[in-house]
């Protein structure tokens, strides 16, 4: 019991000393590259979605039934595409790698509406839109608010706006094409 009473006092004052001594340099290059990481996976999961928001919205340019349809399917390629050009900039600037093509998943949405046509297209589309909005905007508002790069923390800064405006035009234009059958 003796050695138990001994010990107690200096595993309690080592824990102590342990917890308040300084980060060391390791630790500082591992919240680095933690961060950085972080800013990695932004970019690569940003132009996955910008790339799939593309070649979804010239799908609905040519697919779609209803024409506030169409018109967000053209707005999308044009957003996008412009995003995607300052995201890719970025990321060469702070040699980070974008995606060069779209998630597998994406992959399949798009066969998957490339087999639809009108009403039916509309209503797969929109209710997509809505889903990876609502991911997109969450995306940005983390790197947004969390991103350790302040190139791509001012640019999620600066799309997350569109996103969101995006985000509603999708829930409003998914409600008229849900009603339509």
């Amino acid at each position: 019991m003796k050695v138990v009473r001994l010990f107690g006092p200096v595993v309690v004052t080592f824990v102590a000393f342990v917890l308040s001594s300084p980060r060391l340099p390791s630790d500082e290059k591992k919240s680095s590259d933690d961060a950085k990481g972080d800013d990695a996976a932004f970019v690569m999961k940003a132009s996955e979605a910008g790339i799939a928001e593309v070649a979804a919205g010239q799908l609905a340019v040519k697919q779609a039934g209803g024409s506030a349809v169409r018109q967000f399917g053209m707005k999308m390629v044009e957003d996008h595409s412009k995003a995607n050009e300052e995201l890719i900039s970025l990321a060469k600037k702070n040699s980070l790698k974008p995606a060069k093509q779209m998630s597998e998943k994406h992959v399949d949405l798009l066969n998957k509406l490339s087999k639809l046509q009108g009403a039916d297209f509309d209503r797969e589309y929109m209710a997509s839109q809505v889903k990876d909005h609502v991911e997109a905007v969450a995306l940005f508002q983390k790197q947004a608010e969390n991103g350790q790069n302040a190139d791509l923390k001012a640019f999620a800064s600066k799309t997350l706006p569109h996103l969101q405006h995006h985000l509603k035009m999708a829930k409003d234009i998914a409600g008229k094409a849900g009603q339509a059958k």
